[in-house]
């Protein structure tokens, strides 16, 4: 056979999977698939967003798209779940899905798993880094979506916090060295930091167990201030983290607005319901033909600032003027 034949095939086979699959079914088909448990806080947020996305291009449930989900609950094995994460998308794929619909730590799996069938993603780290694409700007393969990862925002979270609380002299900051990309994000950290002549110390975390850890190596060390940064061990963790800065009477930083809604004094960083809302866009542009390898991996474009009132005032913090004009929302 020729080779260029050969590779054309290829090429095409996702959209000759996707035409059977619609035809069986009679509407277009997404599946979704996720290491996270049904109806959790993360889980619906991802899950609502993505499906906002969707129909605002006219992919609205079950009018007009046919949505599957799988989930694999927690799973503290990462093989196991890594296995079952695989599983669970030839499911979706047996089923019929046209696209897959993956985020953070499920998509190297959902992609292993979907073989010809495209995915999209949500994803915390770099997709780079985390083996996902060559590129941000032509990933290269089967799959494409949405980064929340950009290293220059912690500059500005860790400028942002000196700003709420100028007294504060020394950091713990806080995050996995398994979240791709997250080297560049502490480097940014240290570097910032020296700017303001405050001290860093950086606490490796890889599990709830070392969050334990580190908050007891912060309270020997006298940290007057935490940052955690967000990843696969902050987030769940980050109603204790929150817990803990108030016992002490330091100010907790993070990223996700989620932290803020668990007690942390302030986030700045990426709109997660706006990121994974764009996570359904890519899905709808792929139902209707474009290549993911072709489409480029959306940074983050919408940007918050949260405060939390009622922990600035347990902290004592009369918050400037030029913090309020900035908030997009404030918790009381």
């Amino acid at each position: 056979m020729d080779r260029r034949i050969f590779l054309r095939g290829l090429a095409a086979l996702p959209f000759v999977v996707a035409f059977e699959a619609r035809a069986r079914n009679g509407l277009p088909t997404v599946g979704y698939v996720t290491g996270g448990v049904k109806g959790s806080v993360l889980d619906l947020l991802y899950r609502e967003s993505m499906l906002a996305g969707l129909a605002e291009q006219g992919f609205v449930v079950p009018d007009k798209l046919r949505w599957l989900e799988r989930y694999a609950g927690s799973i503290p094995d990462r093989a196991t779940m890594v296995r079952t994460l695989e599983a669970l998308t030839r499911e979706l794929v047996a089923e019929g899905a046209e696209v897959i619909m993956a985020n953070g730590g499920s998509t190297s799996a959902a992609i292993s798993g979907a073989g010809a069938v495209p995915v999209v993603f949500g994803y915390s780290g770099d997709p780079i880094a985390g083996g996902l694409a060559d590129s941000l700007a032509r990933p290269g393969r089967n799959a494409t979506g949405v980064t929340l990862m950009f290293v220059e925002t912690n500059a500005k979270r860790i400028q942002l916090l000196k700003e709420l609380a100028p007294s504060i002299r020394r950091i713990a900051l806080i995050s996995s060295p398994n979240h791709p990309g997250e080297p560049g994000e502490v480097e940014v950290c240290r570097r910032t930091v020296a700017s303001l002549s405050v001290e860093m110390i950086y606490m490796p975390v890889y599990n709830a167990a070392d969050v334990e850890k580190a908050l007891a190596q912060a309270r020997t060390a006298k940290a007057d201030s935490v940052v955690a940064l967000p990843d696969p061990v902050t987030i769940p963790n980050r109603e204790r983290l929150a817990a803990w800065a108030l016992e002490r009477r330091v100010p907790l930083a993070s990223g996700w607005s989620m932290f803020a809604d668990s007690g942390a004094l302030m986030t700045y960083g990426p709109s997660v319901s706006w990121s994974f809302q764009r996570v359904g866009y890519y899905a709808a542009r792929v139902l209707r033909g474009a290549k993911p390898a072709d489409l480029p991996i959306e940074q983050p474009s919408r940007y918050e600032l949260v405060l939390n009132m009622k922990t600035a005032k347990t902290l004592g913090l009369k918050i400037p003027q030029s913090i309020l004009i900035r908030v997009d929302r404030v918790i009381t």
